[in-house]
Order: structure tokens, then sequence, then C-alpha cells
């Protein structure tokens, strides 16, 4: 999960992208730090979400005597709706809610970061991208699940969806405030 220490990093890294856009033309060096501006991302998107994994033996023992989580499954929308619309504790409401929040926007500099470095990509492109490095993460989220022999960290079809959201959500922040760069530099 991400934590506000992520969010905040993503988000710095993020401003710092497009103040030196705005206030550097691009050459090799800049294009080559943005470059590993991404890798750092992606590092941070993949410790987010695979590597809450307990490597507590006795913790995965524990579960695995006591049936927990020991059925792989994907989450579906019907997960969604009944948590957030059927009778439930709110404290519950409130940490789905964050959790979908999470999942839109860890995936907003994916969008950034495609428009920013290709301003050929189109809306489909993104989408399309956006959702095959979702489904990767959460491939190997059900992979892990099936290695430790627990659904520690459960499949969600749900954060496909919200995560490619975020990344056209990024998509259309970049396009938007590329634009109104461009006007106050000729200004």
């Amino acid at each position: 999960m991400l934590s506000f220490k992520n969010v905040f990093i993503i988000f710095f890294i993020l401003y710092l992208v497009i103040f030196l856009k705005s206030k550097i033309k691009i050459n090799k060096n800049i294009t080559k730090f943005i470059y590993y501006i991404l890798g750092i991302y992606i590092c941070l998107v993949i410790v987010s979400s695979i590597f809450p994994i307990s490597i507590n033996i006795q913790r995965i023992l524990f579960n695995l005597k006591n049936s927990i989580g020991e059925d792989n499954k994907f989450l579906s929308i019907n997960y969604i709706y009944e948590s957030l619309f059927l009778d439930i504790e709110l404290e519950s409401k409130v940490v789905i809610l964050k959790d979908l929040a999470e999942n839109i926007i860890m995936f907003i500099p994916v969008g950034i970061y495609l428009a920013f470095l290709n301003r050929r990509k189109n809306i489909k492109e993104v989408i399309i991208l956006g959702f095959a490095f979702s489904a990767c993460i959460e491939f190997v989220e059900f992979l892990t699940s099936v290695i430790i022999g627990y659904d520690y960290i459960p499949s969600n079809i749900y954060s496909i969806i919200l995560n490619t959201i975020g990344a056209v959500i990024g998509y259309i922040m970049f396009k938007k405030l590329f634009i109104v760069i461009l006007n106050i530099n000729k200004s």
C-alpha cells in the first residue's frame, strides 16, 4: 500500500520533472535524468504494491494452519459495490475508499510520464500501457500468493481498472498543464 511518504515522493518527483521541463530546454542529460526518475518511480510502485510481503515464516505457518487466506482469489467489482453500499461499518468504508484513491493516485505518474516522454502518445495507448503495467503488478501479486501458499496479497480486478483510470488522469493532467506552461513561457 502507498503511504503518505511514498505519495509525497512520487508527486515531488513529478513536480521536479514539470519544473525542469518549464525552465530548461530538453536535452539528452535532462531526458536521461527523467528516465532515472521514472526508474525510481517504478521501484516505488513495486515496493508499495508487491513487497509488503511477510517473510515471517511463523506467520505464514500460522496462517496456513488456521486456513487464513488459503484461497487465491481475484476480488471483483462487486466487492466495491458490496463494501460501499451494503451495511458495513463506516470504518471499513473509509479503508475501502482509501484503497480506491490510492489505486488511482499511484498511477497518475504513469500517465504523466507517458505524455512527457512521448508526446505523440494518444489516450488509447495510455489506456493500453496503463492497463498492461497494472495487470503485470496484479499478476505478480497473484503469483506471489500462489508461491507463498495463501492469499497474502489479494489480486484485484478493480485495481487494474482504477490504475488505468489513474494513468488516464495523469495523461490528461499533463496535457492540460503542458498547454498552460507553454502559454506562460510565450508571455
